[in-house]
């Protein structure tokens, strides 16, 4: 679907675990009726490979902020070459040690999808389309991919406070309100 020009933000998946659990239960759905319930939560779709690039950056930029800091001290504190040289190294490492940290956190959600959801039999993607033409161009892709039930189904999203991004924050504590809250 990305190699056809597909938006990224357009591809929903089923969310797994205690999401799906807490709107439609234990009760196994098969796939093909699990797409057409609105109470279905979604996610975006993130590929395997999509996390390489996620994780490339939290290592190598806290490597590099690591390397730069130790050798600023070393050169700041009037060390010679080869003392820069080791602080700069030794800081490279602390950063990409606290890189992977933050790497493992961020991918813990990502590791996860896409895998079959525990209460379906199959993988469920949503495809948003704008156009007759890029609707036809989704159902041809996805079943020359062997998706097996691929329909075009209209199906209005039901949105929720805890679904939006950042809906907690308190963009002004001292007002007491939360983004997204009605006023």
């Amino acid at each position: 679907m990305l190699l056809a020009g597909f938006d990224r933000a357009d591809i929903d998946a089923v969310a797994e675990g205690e999401p799906l659990r807490r709107r439609i239960g234990d009760i196994p759905v098969p796939a093909p009726d699990l797409a057409d319930v609105t109470e279905t939560p979604r996610q975006e779709f993130v590929a395997p490979e999509d996390t390489a690039g996620t994780f490339a950056l939290c290592v190598s930029v806290p490597s590099c902020l690591g390397a730069m800091i130790g050798a600023i001290v070393a050169v700041a504190s009037g060390g010679t070459t080869a003392q820069t040289i080791i602080a700069a190294v030794v800081g490279g490492a602390i950063g990409c040690g606290l890189g992977i940290l933050i790497a493992r956190r961020l991918g813990r959600r990502w590791r996860q999808s896409p895998k079959t959801p525990a209460s379906t039999d199959g993988l469920v993607l949503w495809v948003r389309v704008r156009t007759p033409e890029r609707e036809q161009a989704a159902l041809r892709i996805l079943k020359d991919r062997g998706a097996d039930a691929v329909h075009v189904h209209e199906i209005e999203i039901e949105k929720r406070l805890e679904d939006l991004p950042l809906s907690s924050l308190r963009a002004d504590p001292w007002l007491g309100e939360r983004l997204g809250e009605p006023r």
